[in-house]
């Protein structure tokens, strides 16, 4: 993914935060082994993390790929635990979109 790309893509990506500080605080506790949580949860908060309402089906699919590249990098208990990087990308964006939104 060239960095161009990836600024213009980040640019459809929701950065509000909106509920981020709670799933980000569930993640720790999970890396800290205070909270151990189920491959389903920990998938469905790594992936509450992006808000890719703004962004076309081709941009979802590159805010995906690098957000589990962060992701990773930031949670790799998390992510290793939920076996996400086991999953298709298409599949996660097609997850992401039925996840339940705040309003």
């Amino acid at each position: 993914m060239s960095d161009a790309y990836a600024t213009l893509s980040l640019l459809a990506a929701d950065t509000g935060g909106r509920g981020e500080g709670t799933l980000r605080n569930r993640l720790l506790g999970h890396e800290q082994g205070g909270t151990p949580l189920g491959p389903r949860e920990l998938q469905n908060i790594l992936l509450g993390l992006l808000d890719l309402t703004e962004a076309n089906p081709g941009q979802r699919t590159v805010l995906m790929e690098n957000h589990l590249r962060q992701v990773e990098h930031a949670y790799p208990l998390s992510v290793g635990d939920s076996n996400i990087r086991g999953i298709a990308i298409p599949a996660l964006v097609a997850r992401w979109e039925a996840l339940p939104r705040a309003s």
